[in-house]
């Protein structure tokens, strides 16, 4: 049995576009990662879409530009696991989506007058941005339902999905 932890968290140093995901969602954190240990280099690896692609950094690396709010760790059977890892490793370096953040303060502006849309920049896996990416792997890990469109979740979103799912925030006291 393997695990990979989903993790929720924002920069130590706030930029306006962090400030804004926050503040519009109502959320402690405005980025989602995902994170393993990888025993045969004694290092945990953070796995994310920031910094215009999608990335893998230490979480000795991780730590020095973020601050981490929530984590929930997820069990995964031998061929999940192997799945997520083609899944990570195929998808690296494609390009962060832009767009489709763009995209998102669309559907949160329509939100505000009572109107529900769909992402109008969906990339379907062309690049990624950070709830995209994990939660694509959390469809493969069998905890968000395939029939969502990973382009119209946010890290709120996402989050609800995890705490739905029965995940405990491993952070929580």
């Amino acid at each position: 049995m393997k695990t990979i932890i989903v993790g929720f968290s924002r920069p130590i140093k706030p930029t306006i576009f962090s400030r804004l995901i926050r503040w519009a969602d109502g959320t402690a954190y405005d980025h989602v990662y995902v994170k393993w240990n990888m025993s045969f280099i004694e290092r945990n690896v953070i796995y994310q879409a920031s910094k215009l692609a999608v990335n893998f950094e230490t979480q000795e690396t991780f730590d020095g530009h973020s601050i981490t709010v929530e984590e929930y760790e997820v069990p995964l059977d031998d061929q999940i696991w192997k799945d997520i890892m083609q899944f990570a490793f195929d998808n690296s370096n494609k390009p962060y989506g832009i767009k489709e953040i763009l995209g998102f303060g669309w559907v949160k502006l329509c939100a505000l007058v009572g109107q529900k849309v769909n992402n109008p920049f969906p990339t379907h896996g062309a690049s990624f941005v950070c709830s995209k990416l994990i939660t694509e792997i959390l469809q493969i890990a069998k905890i968000v339902d395939p029939r969502i469109s990973p382009d119209n979740i946010d890290p709120l979103d996402l989050n609800t999905i995890i705490k739905a799912a029965g995940i405990k925030n491993k952070l929580a006291h």
